[in-house]
């Protein structure tokens, strides 16, 4: 508004559309403060944005696929990228002439902001005026409000993470999975304590007079060979108990009972884990992955800016490459994921119907295939397939696979520890009625067995 005179004010505006005279003034009306009325009645607020006769839309970014393809060497007929195609539909949409701004130095990449409104990178030339627009999958990182405006959310963006696969279970210990560790735990505590029960229960039939430790240690060893013998499914060959109706022998029923149900799961498991491969628990979760120690690298600070201030667990991100996607597994869970943003100079004009542009955008889905567009063309296509087909079957799957050594070798050495501790056995006893210059007949070494085992 310029004051004439007392009676009159004339308006006048920035020219703002056009490649040339952006900035000169532009004459509206004139005001008359007698008659309060306009000289020309024009409107006095213009819509400069839905076409801008050619105007100048600087766009600064990196190269960063799917997302944006800088054509900074000019290689390329046409543009290609989520984000890039987005401004360039953009400035087609208002009548706007398309420009690039690049980084002096190409390693900044996003760049850093400081407090002194300056900054480094595609960050720093919208900060410094550069640029109207920046684009290099950018997201709601909270430190750039104060200094930059962000567009609306545009496409869901998240790191995730190709995990080693899980390696198989040694073949030794496949007899082992039949039970979880705290399983076998507690059947060992089980035993123990129903040895010590069966010894005093015992013990207060043989003896009801004081406590002779000799007698007793004689009965808790005879109550271990006894539950020995029931846990392996073998039979009693004497009697345990020399009263006819001592409860010892409810007791010894009960527990037999019980270790033919441990004994028929323990095999039913058995067949179970021989049968199909068992492998260690896998790194499905992020919580998982900080469990396993695994150190995070990156690119450049703004692959952490998600996760800097996270105080939960370790995140990982890592280069992929084709020749380990056999070797490797996908994370079930995502490490971070943000929705990408354009940013904007502060209180800039453009953000609002830009913001309208790209909601209309993703309403229709047209960003899908500018990114399958780039991928396929500038990106290792197989590679993204192989990545679609992890996605699809993070639901674990079963192959049918053909029985080997590997996956019976444990119970087969289970076979030949029993074997090797039989024969070793029946050569000591064979010594020891030599060494003795007794006959070995086959009714002493039933005798002997018998014996030491009762």
């Amino acid at each position: 508004m310029f004051c004439k005179n007392e009676d009159e004010f004339e308006m006048w505006t920035h020219n703002y559309i056009g490649l040339k005279d952006m900035n000169s003034l532009k004459f509206l009306d004139t005001w008359y403060t007698k008659n309060e009325s306009f000289l020309l009645s024009k409107d006095l607020y213009p819509d400069k944005l839905t076409s801008q006769s050619g105007r100048k839309l600087t766009l600064t970014c990196i190269r960063y696929l799917p997302y944006v393809l800088c054509d900074e060497d000019k290689t390329h007929d046409r543009y290609y990228g989520t984000e890039l195609r987005a401004a360039v539909e953009y400035a087609v949409a208002h009548n706007m002439t398309i420009d690039f701004t690049y980084n002096e130095h190409k390693e900044e990449l996003w760049g850093e902001l400081y407090s002194n409104w300056t900054g480094t990178g595609v960050m720093g030339n919208i900060i410094l005026d550069k640029a109207d627009i920046a684009l290099a999958s950018f997201e709601t990182w909270d430190f750039v409000n104060p200094y930059l405006d962000m567009s609306a959310p545009y496409l869901r963006s998240s790191i995730c993470c190709l995990v080693p696969r899980p390696e198989n279970f040694s073949g030794w210990l496949i007899p082992l999975l039949s039970y979880t560790n705290w399983l076998w735990i507690a059947i060992l505590l089980n035993f123990v304590y129903n040895v010590v029960t069966l010894a005093l229960i015992n013990y207060y039939y043989e003896k009801k007079n004081g406590f002779n430790l000799k007698i007793f240690s004689r009965i808790l060893m005879k109550s271990f060979w006894v539950l020995l013998r029931i846990s392996l499914s073998q039979v009693i060959m004497k009697k345990f108990s020399k009263h006819k109706y001592s409860p010892v022998r409810i007791v010894i029923l009960v527990l037999f009972l019980m270790y033919s149900i441990l004994d028929s799961t323990f095999f039913s498991g058995l067949a179970s884990t021989m049968t199909t491969p068992r492998t260690h628990p896998p790194i499905n979760t992020v919580a998982e992955l900080g469990q396993h120690n695994i150190n995070i690298y990156a690119l450049s600070d703004a692959w952490k800016f998600n996760i800097q201030k996270a105080d939960d667990m370790l995140m990982l991100l890592m280069i992929i490459y084709r020749d380990v996607i056999e070797n490797y597994h996908l994370m079930e869970e995502d490490i971070f994921w943000d929705y990408t943003r354009f940013y904007f100079r502060k209180s800039s004009i453009l953000t609002p119907s830009f913001d309208r542009f790209i909601t209309r955008l993703t309403e229709v889905g047209i960003p899908a295939r500018w990114q399958a567009e780039a991928i396929f063309k500038f990106m290792d296509s197989t590679l993204q397939r192989m990545l679609l087909t992890l996605e699809k079957q993070k639901k674990p799957h079963r192959d049918v696979l053909k029985l080997k050594i590997f996956h019976v070798k444990g119970a087969f050495a289970l076979l030949f520890i029993g074997y090797t501790i039989a024969g070793v056995t029946l050569l000591v006893e064979i010594w020891y009625y030599y060494y003795n210059g007794q006959q070995i007949t086959k009714a002493n070494i039933t005798r002997h067995f018998s014996v030491k085992m009762n």
